[in-house]
């Protein structure tokens, strides 16, 4: 066991958990072995070690963001952490469900969100929670068919995180061509549904694509990851308007565990100021173990 795991092992929530892996949906009509696979990974609370100090969350946006969150905050099935190339390499789908137990951990399964009103005469400030594990999803595959005609099948990869690095140093241009370009990079072979007929990749490609055939790969891809790209229909209790509310997931997710961060360090402060210790031992205190430094602290300060 490494030394994060040793850390944070209080903490450590598997993943999935198991009430959301589909061999866990109905125990009772399940086989033993069954029963005992193991999770995909352990996700750590943030804020545990000393390390998620030093990652940069300034940049929700930011795809190295995530990828440092990922590796500092999850490990694999045997408590081992996950090397950057490694969760760079893991499709978008995949990296924002790290992302989500890594929320779990250190959260709650409560989202706290602020829309407003999209009716100009309203624009009334609409409060809400959602519910993280509402938004668990197992399948995790990194291919998928997409039938662009009705003689030729598309084996797609999913999109990964170098795939990401690769599209934010793309020029600007065109939506249309950047979206062939970048589409071009997932295409994993043809299939002809034609029997005896086979099927090679032009290499005129992806110029000669036909603008149907984008859009199918578009519409494949969102249904397969609509967590990447998810909308909330939404009712406005005071004046009865519905509307859509686009909600990125990534970085809610992120700009929460920057809340953490500010409060923990305001707490090492606080703590350090008063007894001397260093950032590495009071976070090595349990939250309990911390909250009661500080009870202590602000009430010397009342009473002196």
């Amino acid at each position: 066991m490494t030394a994060q795991a040793r850390h944070c092992s209080d903490t450590l929530q598997a993943w999935p958990p198991p009430l959301a892996r589909p061999d866990r949906a109905q125990p009772e009509e399940q086989p033993d072995e069954q029963l005992d696979r193991p999770p995909l990974y352990y996700a750590c609370a943030y804020g545990q070690h000393v390390e998620d100090l030093s990652l940069d969350l300034n940049n929700a946006h930011c795809p190295q963001t995530t990828t440092d969150l990922l590796q500092n905050g999850l490990l694999d099935k045997d408590l081992t952490p996950y090397t950057k190339q490694t969760i760079w390499s893991w499709s978008i789908k995949k990296r924002l469900q790290g992302l989500l137990a890594i929320g779990l951990a250190s959260f709650g399964e409560h989202l706290s969100l602020i829309a407003q009103c999209t009716d100009k005469t309203c624009q009334q400030k609409l409060e809400f929670k959602l519910n993280l594990e509402n938004f668990i999803d197992t399948d995790l595959a990194e291919y998928i068919q997409c039938s662009v005609s009705d003689t030729t099948d598309i084996k797609l990869r999913l999109p990964n995180g170098n795939d990401q690095r690769q599209w934010l140093e793309m020029a600007p241009g065109n939506s249309e061509g950047m979206f062939r370009t970048m589409a071009s990079t997932l295409i994993s072979d043809l299939e002809s549904t034609e029997p005896g007929k086979t099927e090679a990749i032009p290499d005129t490609w992806p110029d000669t694509w036909p603008d149907t055939w984008l859009e199918t790969i578009s519409n494949t891809l969102d249904q397969h990851d609509q967590l990447t790209s998810l909308e909330l229909s939404l009712s406005c209790p005071e004046c009865n308007n519905h509307f859509q509310l686009e909600v990125d997931l990534e970085s809610h997710i992120i700009n929460e565990l920057k809340k953490i961060r500010k409060k923990l360090l305001e707490h090492i402060h606080l703590i350090a100021s008063n007894y001397h210790w260093t950032e590495e031992q009071i976070i090595q205190l349990t939250p309990q173990r911390r909250q009661y430094y500080i009870n202590k602290i602000l009430d010397d300060e009342v009473f002196a």
